[in-house]
């Protein structure tokens, strides 16, 4: 289900809204009460977002024998970072490849440097456990939580030209907007490998270089983060703790609900 057909779904709730409080003489404020009917349009348009269930493969991928990453709680997650393999590729595939020597350490990491993967044909992957710090933004590591892409960005010469399926991205966007409900992180905290200084871009000479492209320079992570947020403005609303538009922009009103939505659990 695309996007602009859930923000139709919601834009009908703002208007009817609109009329309501115009017949009751109510102020156009979207902080009255909303009626079950009017908040089930909310529920509505979750219900027509599909994206398959994780499969949890942490017990099943192979670790290096001798290796182990350090832990941390949960709460010192600050952002989510999303990668690219640069090929198609499995969860099994990368393990092997992580705990052998390799481009990140010599002697191989302790285990597969992803906490979740989403496959080619959309399926997500759990592969580490969160509390586990693994190796995939250097200096920012301890605080990250990192997604991989399993898609071919590069062609033969090394160039970066291609982009994931749209369903590939629709299923990432709805991932980190779950991750970050549970984690109570906003869509702003949704980065890109290549939008991290020193891992992505470094400073030479005084001037901003890019030292990598991932998550791929087809990926509007701009577009990835406003989807993220209109996932949760959806989410926010279902719960009644949101009555605004579904316009991906993670203002006050949005904030306010989540912070609500946050205290309840």
């Amino acid at each position: 289900m695309r996007w602009q057909k859930l923000i139709e779904i919601i834009q009908s709730i703002i208007k009817s809204l609109k009329r309501e409080r115009k017949n009751t003489g109510e102020k156009d404020t979207f902080t009255s009460k909303v009626s079950k009917n009017k908040m089930n349009k909310y529920q509505e348009a979750l219900g027509l977002i599909k994206i398959k269930a994780p499969i949890n493969l942490i017990e099943e991928l192979p670790r290096h024998p001798d290796k182990k990453y350090k832990n941390r709680k949960i709460s010192k997650i600050k952002r989510i970072v999303v990668h690219t393999t640069d090929w198609k590729t499995t969860p099994l595939r990368i393990a092997e490849y992580d705990i052998k020597p390799n481009h990140i350490s010599d002697s191989g990491c302790p285990a597969i440097t992803y906490h979740e993967m989403i496959g080619v044909e959309g399926d997500i992957f759990q592969t580490l456990d969160y509390t586990e710090v693994s190796w995939h933004v250097g200096m920012w590591n301890p605080s990250s939580l990192g997604i991989a892409l399993c898609y071919r960005c590069s062609n033969k010469k090394g160039e970066d030209v291609y982009a994931p399926k749209r369903a590939l991205l629709h299923t990432l966007e709805v991932r980190c907007g779950q991750i970050c409900l549970n984690l109570g992180l906003t869509p702003d905290k949704v980065v890109g490998h290549r939008e991290l200084k020193g891992t992505g871009w470094t400073m030479f000479k005084g001037s901003k270089r890019l030292r990598k492209t991932c998550p791929g320079k087809k990926v509007d992570l701009d577009k990835v983060r406003r989807n993220v947020a209109r996932f949760m403005q959806i989410v926010l609303g279902a719960n009644g703790l949101y009555t605004g538009k579904v316009d991906g922009l993670f203002g006050p009103k949005s904030n306010k609900a989540f912070q609500l939505y946050l205290s309840q659990e």
